[in-house]
């Protein structure tokens, strides 16, 4: 027989699938997708939902991923695709079509959302949407066979889908003797169950049905695998991921003068997708290469040098700054070509992984705002034969050298890539060396390239002096020797204790009061279980009983705890002081940290001093970041970006690191920390018939310690000693439990303590929302969702 509480929490999980059901406010009744498989593995699609609205909605949204990560997906990694980057796989959506025609498009970082349906009306019943579109680049081809994985219906769906069918078109007729392969598959994320019937209907169409419906977040997953030679392989199209423009043709020429510098010159024909009026091609003065010698790299493995004579033609060069142009009359839809020249200089070093050789640095890359490139060509004239020389086309661990060609020309390397180089990709960096004297070298370049190599040394060795100097003046401590003691220094509050022990306010500091009233016969604390969600779950509240009043004495921080707490009432429930309690915890810290000051236990402006300095290297781990990953320098003065940001780093961790030894304190306060780290110690040393004869003099020498161990953070030791010793748990604190130990006290009164320090501290918080092929929801696209 059920049990009453059984039948409740069925119902409870009843009710909630079926809101999860009917939340969105509609259910499909026919979802048809009609797919179109293209020569090149491009897919045009047609998706015909037939949805109804169970009450008023403006209509329904679909959300179409655009990018993929094939990393650890088994199998997907091995096959070659027409635009991967990274492990990520780019799919262009385009020719969007949609009935009703009211809709937009809003492009997210990894999918495409088109939102259908009018802002200013709602619809309800029976609706159809049709949705068109054309997605490129899903083709996994393989060594013997062409896999597409599509999933028909993503897994992202918030509805209910009753019937869903499908329809795929072959580019051209199968062949009876090499058949293309088909597999569904259905159900969660995952599952390799089938709930869907196929059948060919003819040798180039192939028509499929579930035969139940899908539920909420459960996909239909089609794989198809046609013989190698049914899809052919074209090169992916990038030009759709520009943001201003794309180069039709990026040419570069590097021609290496045996006076050691090296002329530059760049072609590059773009074609504007967006009105342009300037742009600033930001030029790095280094390369990253490790070299030997404080002329070419001390610390960091940068190679820095010069750049000068920068000429564009095509466009208007800024007048103050060198490497920015303007362009008066480009639109959307405009092609101009532009070129830019520049010379290099410190630029040669010996190089470290070739003896006899010099190496000979340029950063190469795409200039252009990391836009798309449909081609590209390399050219590095060099003095000597290409013959004599040492070369690589690329070393950038992130650029797939299958992507390039290179031939020799006599004193010419060429080097070219096969396919479209996206936004995302890192451009290829040739490495050239020629025979050592080839190239002549200067004295004055190499001091200068030193010089600029190293001088982030100087910038933050200064002020690491200055630190140690503010540290030894603000926060060094006097040594002291430690030796055990029995009791806390007189007329200090455990909060008080809490913070001189480490230099810190925490919350438990000044929840320590509440137990150190206790121990005082001030106020009492009880354990209240209450019971719900109709008896599943217990609920452990606790009731706070004043038993007298505080002594005019006591600090004004302990008043303002002590009134707020129980604002003129005899007893109060922990539980609710929730959410209204913090500007109250707030006031209390603020008075702490007054009397702290007071106490004149630290020089100058007490605890502020080691906030400040670890502010101040949270700050310069911020300008770490934004040194080294936003700005790109400046070479006319030569500031170097990335070293800069280094020596931030370095100032900043050391700036943390001694901030938790701050802030000084004064004579007085080194006095109070000794007897405290004292009575630490003693807590955590002391032998059994010492605290036996302790417990003798005094019979609650364990209620008016307890405060201190929670500040030194040995409640559950301390109380674990007194155990041992068959001594009571407080009669200040009471729970239900059977047996009532001293160790049972200290697990129960820790978790009362957090539970104080959580519910004393907590504050409203603002409102927000997230969102977020051998398998179902294996394939691409499918994505999914809902109403609005």
């Amino acid at each position: 027989m059920i049990s009453f509480k059984k039948k409740y929490l069925f119902i409870l999980i009843l009710w909630s699938l079926v809101f999860q059901v009917c939340g969105q406010g509609f259910v499909i009744k026919h979802f048809d997708i009609d797919l179109t498989v293209r020569a090149n593995g491009a897919l045009n699609i047609k998706e015909t939902i037939d949805v109804f609205f169970t009450e008023a909605k403006h209509g329904i949204y679909k959300d179409i991923p655009t990018r993929y990560n094939i990393e650890f997906q088994p199998g997907l990694e091995s096959a070659t695709y027409k635009l991967l980057r990274n492990n990520m796989l780019v799919m262009p959506i385009r020719n969007i079509r949609v009935q009703p025609a009211t809709y937009l498009l809003e492009p997210e970082e990894n999918y495409l959302r088109i939102k259908i349906g009018d802002a200013n009306e709602k619809v309800e019943g029976f609706q159809r949407y049709v949705i068109e579109y054309e997605v490129d680049n899903i083709a996994a081809y393989y060594s013997d066979h062409v896999e597409i994985n599509w999933n028909l219906i993503g897994d992202q769906w918030n509805a209910r889908i009753e019937k869903a069918t499908y329809t795929v078109h072959l580019p051209q007729p199968q062949s009876t003797y090499n058949p293309v392969l088909f597999s569904t598959f259905t159900g969660a994320s995952g599952s390799t169950s089938n709930a869907a019937q196929s059948q060919w209907v003819d040798n180039q169409t192939l028509k499929g049905a579930m035969t139940q419906p899908l539920e909420l977040n459960q996909a239909w997953t089609l794989n198809l695998r046609f013989p190698k030679d049914n899809i052919r392989y074209e090169a992916g199209d990038v030009s759709f991921l520009a943001k201003k423009f794309f180069l039709k043709h990026f040419d570069t020429h590097y021609t290496i003068q045996k006076d050691g510098s090296t002329e530059v010159s760049i072609k590059a024909d773009l074609k504007f997708i967006n009105t342009v009026n300037s742009l600033r091609i930001p030029i790095d003065n280094y390369v990253s290469e490790r070299t030997f010698g404080m002329s070419g790299r001390w610390l960091h493995n940068h190679t820095y040098y010069t750049i000068e004579n920068v000429q564009w033609q095509g466009a208007v060069q800024d007048k103050e700054d060198p490497f920015k142009i303007h362009f008066t009359d480009v639109k959307a839809g405009d092609e101009r070509r532009v070129e830019l020249r520049y010379t290099l200089k410190g630029n040669v070093a010996d190089d470290a992984q070739n003896a006899g050789y010099s190496r000979v640095f340029f950063r190469h890359k795409n200039y252009f705002l990391d836009e798309p490139i449909l081609t590209s060509k390399t050219v590095i004239t060099l003095p000597v034969s290409a013959a004599e020389a040492k070369w690589r086309a690329n070393e950038s661990p992130d650029f797939n050298t299958q992507l390039l060609t290179t031939r020799t020309e006599g004193s010419d390397i060429v080097i070219e890539s096969t396919t479209p180089i996206s936004a995302e990709d890192s451009f290829y960096q040739p490495a050239v060396s020629v025979p050592s004297g080839v190239l002549a070298s200067s004295s004055d370049v190499a001091w200068k390239r030193g010089w600029t190599n190293n001088q982030w040394l100087l910038y933050s060795l200064l002020p690491l002096i200055f630190v140690f100097w503010f540290w030894h003046k603000k926060g060094r401590d006097k040594p002291i020797t430690i030796v055990p003691q029995y009791y806390p220094p007189p007329n200090m509050t455990p909060a008080e204790a809490g913070v001189l022990i480490d230099d810190k306010l925490h919350d438990h500091d000044i929840i320590s009061l509440i137990p150190y009233w206790a121990s005082q016969g001030l106020i009492k604390i009880e354990e209240i279980e209450t019971v719900v969600l109709l008896g599943l779950l217990k609920n452990t509240d606790y009731k706070l009983t004043r038993l007298n009043f505080l002594p005019e004495a006591a600090t004004s921080y302990e008043k303002r705890l002590f009134d707020g707490l129980f604002s003129g009432q005899n007893s109060v429930l922990l539980s609710s002081l929730r959410l209204t309690f913090y500007k109250t915890m707030e006031k209390v810290n603020e008075l702490l940290k007054n009397k702290i000051e007071a106490n004149r236990h630290y020089e100058g402006s007490g605890i502020d001093a080691g906030k400040a300095m670890k502010i101040g290297g949270y700050v310069l781990f911020g300008l770490c970041v934004l040194f080294t990953f936003s700005f790109e320098g400046i070479p006319e003065i030569g500031f170097v970006s990335v070293e800069t940001g280094v020596g931030a780093l370095v100032l900043g961790l050391v700036m943390v690191v001694l901030s938790r030894k701050m802030p000084k304190k004064s004579l007085l306060g080194v006095e109070m920390y000794r007897q405290l780290a004292g009575y630490r110690m003693f807590m955590q040393t002391v032998e059994l018939p010492r605290l036996q004869q302790l417990i003798r003099e005094d019979p609650h020498y364990f209620d008016k310690t307890l405060p201190y161990a929670m500040v030194f953070n040995l409640t559950d030791n301390w109380s674990q000693k007194f155990e041992l010793l068959n001594v009571p748990p407080p009669n200040w604190y009471s729970s239900n439990v059977n047996g009532f130990t001293t160790s049972q006290f200290a697990r129960r009164f820790q978790d009362a303590s957090q539970t104080m320090s959580n519910t004393l501290t907590s504050a409203p918080s603002k409102s927000g929302s997230s969102g977020g092929g051998g398998s179902s929801g294996g394939g691409f696209g499918g994505g999914g969702g809902g109403s609005w």
